[in-house]
């Protein structure tokens, strides 16, 4: 199987002062560009015409360039909740709950900035206030790890894949505090079986 390597373009069409107050930064990676790397897709067993399919769905965001990169162009009009469910309704019921499995597990805790997810997870309301300070926490910083690598450039920016770790790292810790036993018990469940995504998306994002 040839192995593709994701790359992420954010086309702005605003200067980089303008950017930081219009442009919110997403905590998890996208289901629908989860849904592009070749390993989730062989494992979930999506054939040629699904393909063609979610491909279609996903129209002038999503592009092959011809070097074996899938290039993931979005602007500021584009709503990714929407592009999320024009992909995975390609998937049967069967493909869609593995599915939901390994964005989970590649979203970790940080997943539980997606109301439905929290809902699983029976969160409470007190949980929920604090666990938003701390997604919302991480984003910022995030969306400052981006802006430091921007520079003011229009040009595609590769973020710091370190420092994004040690990010993820620490706001997870933080909410994984807050949880009860049950819910962590219930959250393994919800992760199912580890699938190993490599180290090429593992260790790839960029914007």
């Amino acid at each position: 199987m040839n192995t593709c390597r994701m790359l992420l373009l954010i086309t702005l069409f605003a200067p980089a002062a303008l950017v930081s107050a219009q442009f919110q930064m997403p905590v998890n990676q996208p289901r629908f560009i989860l849904l592009m790397n070749p390993k989730v897709r062989e494992h979930l067993k999506v054939g040629a015409e699904q393909y063609k399919m979610i491909s279609d769905a996903l129209g002038d965001s999503v592009q092959e360039d011809g070097t074996g990169r899938i290039m993931i162009r979005l602007t500021g009009n584009d709503d990714m909740a929407d592009l999320d469910k024009s992909a995975v309704k390609c998937l049967d019921t069967k493909q869609a709950a593995r599915f939901e499995q390994l964005y989970l597990q590649k979203s970790g805790l940080l997943a539980l900035d997606d109301e439905a997810v929290a809902k699983r997870l029976t969160v409470t309301e007190d949980q929920s206030e604090e666990i938003t300070k701390i997604i919302d926490d991480y984003r910022q910083k995030l969306t400052d790890l981006f802006m430091d690598s921007h520079g003011g450039s229009s040009e595609q920016v590769q973020i710091d894949t370190k420092k994004l770790k040690e990010l993820q790292y620490v706001a997870e810790k933080k909410i994984d505090v807050l949880l009860t036993d049950d819910q962590r018990k219930q959250w393994k469940s919800m992760l199912g079986e580890k699938f190993d995504f490599g180290e090429e998306d593992g260790d790839t994002r960029s914007v």
